[in-house]
């Protein structure tokens, strides 16, 4: 449900540009939440189960994958809207 939600999202608003910013802001909380929810998860395989799930490592490691992804996107869309690019 978080990736076809974030999917959606991403579909219906578009490519993030600088006039509609603040939009993103809604998308990045979602990823930051989903990050917060991996990593979540990894401490209970790690800690509760003692049990490591490849699959949902794999998951996991998409997850920070696209929070870095989202970060770095919304830095060089502010570097290219200050440069007048």
């Amino acid at each position: 449900m978080y990736y076809s939600t974030l999917l959606a999202w991403l579909v219906g608003v578009g490519r993030p540009v600088y006039a509609k910013r603040g939009l993103h802001y809604a998308a990045f909380l979602l990823v930051t939440l989903g990050l917060g929810g991996s990593a979540y998860f990894v401490w209970i395989m790690s800690r509760v189960i003692s049990e490591w799930c490849a699959w949902c490592m794999c998951t996991h490691v998409y997850a920070c994958a696209q929070f870095a992804d989202f970060h770095l996107h919304d830095f060089y869309v502010a570097e290219a809207a200050g440069s007048g690019w």
